[in-house]
């Protein structure tokens, strides 16, 4: 997983990492994002493509300084969708919140 410019990998790590942000910096904050589009790469595996933000306390809305744009590589595994790799960056002025 990229996100905030961090590499993380295996599920350990990234559920250390997300946890001490959101008892930090991220304390009281919440993910919000719309599938803008899904392309599907056969039956097992798929590209999300999402708008979202990380809304702090108190925030309600996705505006220009807080929005990003994240893609899901995701993979069915035992009949179940897993994400295989996820990153996210700030979204552009010229893109729609």
């Amino acid at each position: 997983m990229i996100a905030f410019g961090y590499l993380r990998k295996g599920r350990e790590e990234i559920a250390t990492r997300m946890g001490e942000a959101f008892q930090g910096p991220y304390k009281g904050s919440r993910v919000v994002g719309d599938v803008l589009e899904v392309r599907l790469l056969g039956d097992s595996a798929a590209v999300a493509v999402v708008r979202g933000a990380v809304l702090t306390a108190g925030e309600t809305e996705v505006t220009a300084e807080n929005a990003i744009r994240s893609t899901w590589a995701l993979v069915k595994q035992d009949g179940e969708w897993r994400v295989a790799a996820y990153h996210n960056s700030p979204a552009k002025e010229d893109m729609p919140v």
